[in-house]
């Protein structure tokens, strides 16, 4: 799929873009031709110098840092193309009903369009990139809940999710994030995977500092599909034995405070034999009239926790959607959900906008990052 989109949107930005430059002479259209093919298989290039991981290439941070730009400026160019083209369509079809031939002017405006749009583009990507590799927002959450059990009343818990550290990432990053979190003082601290993206031996150390997270019930998680990738049984040690995080998958567990928390696989287990989704397993220890937290990477499983008559569920794996406009395409991937609060049946659901971001594509356009800080509280 990202091989068909690199080949497509290049395909598109030449011929629109590229061969419309003026001049009788090719090299500028065959240099801008070169780049526009670099930047949209930035992913297998990248992946042919960087090792066996295709999503975390063993390269150094500046190499991922420009080929994380040049393929956002590729990215972005190519959906407001795309959008004016399907302007200029419009434009021609009423041209046309009232004169048979199409003006020179508007050729000409047609090229001084792309250039604008280009330069948009350089310029969404710069501002995208310090947005989404800024530290993340606090935001505050509150869910009223009926039939809250009276000891879970007040109950303050952080999500954190999505924080894909990777060789692009910070190593001081995660002990400011703790800091951070511990200020908080939160009851329970819940991790949503996609956690990393890259193995045990290059990134563990970077991971460590979340040992040092502190609350009064615990800290738990479940993984993501990019754990999978990454060496999901080498990890899952890791989180449990070095970061001291309890990992939730496919099993329950009663923290002490009124609540379940049930933790689920990922669907990337099916490819990567390793546990996915298994709500029956999940559930065998959890009672009909217990109230459940359940914390899954992907939103879209919710219709699964409606029919468990889950309280409510956790969820990430969207970033937001990353970019204000474009969310409305991740929403549609992820079952109609992407950011925020949603119902469904008698289960409420909140998805993050992630608490990091992948180096793939770090850019957040109206999307900020965020350390979620949900309290609960008896309705």
């Amino acid at each position: 799929m990202i091989a068909l989109f690199a080949f497509l949107s290049a395909a598109f930005v030449i011929w629109r873009a590229v061969l419309t430059i003026p001049g009788k002479h090719p090299v500028w259209k065959v240099a801008a031709a070169v780049m526009v093919t670099v930047a949209a298989f930035k992913f297998q290039i990248l992946h042919a110098f960087g090792g066996a991981m295709y999503f975390a290439p063993d390269l150094p941070r500046g190499v991922l840092l420009v080929g994380a730009y040049v393929y956002a400026v590729h990215f972005i160019f190519f959906f407001l193309l795309l959008f004016s083209e399907c302007c200029r369509m419009l434009v021609r079809c009423a041209v046309q009903l009232v004169r048979r031939k199409i003006p020179e002017s508007y050729h000409r405006a047609g090229r001084w369009i792309n250039l604008i749009l280009f330069a948009v583009a350089v310029i969404s990507a710069a501002v995208g990139m310090m947005y989404g590799t800024a530290f993340p927002e606090l935001r505050e959450v509150t869910f009223e809940i009926p039939g809250l059990p009276r000891r879970a009343d007040g109950l303050k818990i952080v999500w954190l999710t999505d924080l894909h550290v990777d060789a692009m990432s910070d190593p001081e990053r995660i002990e400011h994030l703790v800091a951070k979190v511990n200020s908080l003082k939160p009851d329970l601290v819940l991790l949503g995977g996609d956690l990393v993206d890259g193995r045990v031996a290059a990134l563990g150390y970077k991971l460590l500092p979340l040992a040092g997270l502190e609350a009064r019930f615990g800290v738990y998680g479940v993984p993501g599909n990019h754990e999978y990738y990454s060496g999901y049984y080498e990890w899952m040690s890791f989180f449990e034995n070095q970061c001291k995080v309890r990992m939730l998958v496919n099993t329950s567990h009663s923290p002490g405070c009124g609540i379940f928390l049930v933790g689920v696989g990922d669907a990337a287990g099916k490819r990567n034999r390793a546990p996915e989704a298994n709500f029956r397993q999940a559930f065998k220890d959890v009672g009909s009239d217990d109230a459940v937290i359940l914390l899954a990477h992907r939103p879209d499983i919710v219709h699964c926790s409606a029919k468990m008559e889950v309280m409510l569920q956790l969820s990430g794996h969207t970033h937001g959607g990353m970019i204000s406009g474009f969310d409305r395409i991740v929403r549609k991937v992820n079952g109609g959900f992407v950011s925020g609060k949603y119902t469904v049946g008698n289960t409420r659901l909140y998805v993050s906008n992630g608490t990091g971001i992948w180096s793939g594509f770090p850019i957040r356009l109206g999307r900020k990052a965020e350390i979620t800080l949900i309290k609960l509280e008896r309705d």
